[in-house]
């Protein structure tokens, strides 16, 4: 859609191998740059490696949950200005309480229609350059 948008690099962190791909897609159809990670250690790595300008985080995976990874990349100045935007099913009521004290910048439902999912994303990124 956007040659601008490919300025901005997401990295998208879920066990589910199926939405990892639909993100993929979405983002890169929208010009982003995309990698994906499967846990959350490969999602430290993954942000250690290619430093994105967001990360798009999936709360409950085995191995290391969202919660976990993100106090891990808050914990290391190479990714503590990162970005990290909870993507998540889970609809409890004191959510958004306990994705911030995880240090986590927002979250969008995993249900959400791609333009909300864009336009969200975009809210942490910085303006685009004319």
């Amino acid at each position: 859609m956007t040659e601008p948008m490919a300025q901005f690099k997401i990295l998208c962190v879920d066990d589910d191998a199926v939405i990892r791909g639909v993100m993929s897609l979405i983002l890169e159809r929208q010009g982003f740059q995309v990698r994906t990670a499967h846990n959350g250690p490969a999602g430290i790595k993954t942000a250690l490696d290619w430093l994105p300008d967001l990360i798009l985080m999936d709360l409950m995976m085995p191995v290391m949950d969202g919660f976990e990874a993100t106090a891990a990349l808050r914990a290391d100045p190479r990714t503590v200005h990162i970005p990290v935007v909870a993507f998540t099913t889970m609809n409890e009521t004191n959510m958004q309480a306990k994705i911030q004290a995880a240090g986590m910048d927002g979250m969008v439902p995993k249900l959400s229609p791609p333009r909300i999912l864009v336009s969200t994303l975009r809210t942490y990124l910085p303006p685009l350059a004319e």
